[in-house]
């Protein structure tokens, strides 16, 4: 699987139910297509850098989650369909996406090894 991030616009009027909607079609989504949703952060109201479908702020919400590439094309085109999204864009962040494993234990030390009372010198050259 792939690992992709999607940042998208809501329009400034949605109200926290829309948001709530939006972002949960989005995770249907990814979980039906045997995804995994890595993280959701909603950044809030922000002002836009210029206008966006007549708008001068919108709502920002990050997704981080692995999908196959073909529920990205659906995702994609579900976004493009929603009238309350003015923009959104996705970046793939890794190829081939392996999910973190637990910390293993620490490798014990090694022994030293020592042969009788012998003394060996290394010199630099």
């Amino acid at each position: 699987m792939r690992s992709y991030e999607t940042i998208l616009i809501v329009r400034p009027n949605a109200n926290e139910e829309l948001i709530a909607g939006i972002v949960d079609k989005i995770t249907k989504t990814i979980q039906e297509g045997q995804g995994s949703l890595l993280k959701v952060d909603k950044w809030g109201l922000r002002k836009l850098a210029y206008q966006v479908k007549k708008e001068k702020q919108g709502y920002y919400i990050y997704i981080e989650y692995c999908t196959p590439p073909d529920i990205l094309f659906e995702l994609e085109r579900l976004l493009s369909i929603d009238e309350n999204v003015i923009k959104f864009m996705t970046v793939k962040l890794e190829e081939n996406y392996i999910p973190a494993k637990e910390p293993e234990a620490p490798a014990q030390p090694e022994e030293e090894t020592t042969r009788g009372n012998e003394t060996f010198e290394t010199t630099l050259a």
